[in-house]
């Protein structure tokens, strides 16, 4: 009897391992990454039609991040401001002089934010900074 529940505990152990391998796999395969560093970023636009969580972010059609996030900020001008998470490994990419725009992709019209390259004698933003933004 000792011996079938030893056997039941290694498969037991085994398993779970699989299954915990497996979910770590496909997280990284599918972008989101577990040691990912990630940088917020915050864009202003008086026009989000289509853009939600969780579209894409790209820097010059590299995909880099993911919106988290969709505020309200300015009624009266109605200004809403985009919450944006931008992977730290292209932050040295993103200038004083990039530009935010809300761009449409595929035949379906997913929305996306494209961050246009900013010039590399100019100071990089900061984790927290407002990226310009130009209204499509």
């Amino acid at each position: 009897m000792d011996k079938k529940i030893a056997n039941n505990a290694i498969v037991g152990t085994m398993f779970l391992f699989g299954v915990i391998a497996l979910v770590f796999v496909l997280f990284n395969i599918g972008g989101g990454g577990f040691f990912k560093s990630q940088l917020t970023f915050y864009g202003k636009f008086s026009q989000v039609k289509g853009l939600h969580m969780g579209s894409e972010v790209s820097l010059s059609g590299l995909r880099v991040g993911v919106v988290k996030g969709l505020n309200i900020t300015d009624p009266k001008n109605r200004e809403i401001t985009v919450e944006m998470s931008v992977s730290k490994t292209v932050a040295q990419y993103i200038r004083t002089d990039s530009v935010a725009t809300v761009k449409t992709q595929g035949i379906l019209g997913d929305k996306y934010i494209e961050i246009s390259i900013g010039s590399l004698d100019l100071p990089t933003l900061n984790s927290g900074d407002t990226i310009p933004s130009s209204e499509p």
